[in-house]
Formats: C-alpha cells, structure tokens, sequence
C-alpha cells in the first residue's frame, strides 16, 4: 500500500465574478511514497497554495490550484491542478481533472461538507 495524504489551511475571499467565485490562499502539506532504487522512499511537502474556484453555471464548476511544495530533501516542486466539476444531484459531481504531470483522470465525487 501506498499512502498519499493531502491537507491544507488558511483564508479564501468571496470574489464578485461569475455567479459564484472564491479564491483561497492556504498552507498545504502531503505526504506520500514514491519508488526508490531499491524501495520506496516517505516524502513530505509542504508549501504556499493559491485556489480559484468558480461557478460560471448553476452545475459546472471550475478550480484551478496553484502550489509551491518543497520536499524533506530541499527539492522544490511547482504543481498546477484544473478541474471541471458538473453536479449531477446534490453531493455528488463527475469531474474530470487535468495537472502538470500530464495525469488526466475522470472521477466521481461525493462530498461531504461538515
């Protein structure tokens, strides 16, 4: 098994664009493991997050997520993310969801908001 856990914290700001924007400055952490020469290696990142969140329309949403990440091993990584999100009922989205690592990916979220 490989873990791979994600977190992040701070402020976001109502925008006055669209039907519903937002945009959120935050503190972000993950941790994972990736495949070593031999085996796999725990890393932990942490950096400054910049997201945008928009909904142009009543059910397609869109975020585009910016990330400065440094690796334990002073490594820096500069990660972009996009999604497009259509709510097919209430808590639940197909999204599809693009990054800079050329990682495509069509998904099927329910969210839980607490």
């Amino acid at each position: 098994m490989k873990p791979d856990l994600e977190g992040a914290a701070g402020m976001s700001f109502d925008l006055a664009l669209f039907r519903k924007s937002r945009i959120s400055y935050l503190m972000a952490g993950r941790f994972f493991q990736r495949k070593d020469i031999n085996d796999y290696k725990n890393i932990l990142q942490s950096g400054p997050e910049i997201l945008f969140l928009t909904r142009p329309f009543e059910k397609l949403g869109i975020s585009l997520d910016l990330s400065y990440l440094g690796e334990t091993e002073n490594i820096p990584y500069l990660r972009f993310n996009s999604k497009i999100n259509y709510e097919v009922m209430r808590n639940f989205d197909i999204q599809i969801q693009a990054n800079d690592l050329k990682d495509y990916q069509l998904n099927l979220v329910h969210s839980f908001i607490f």
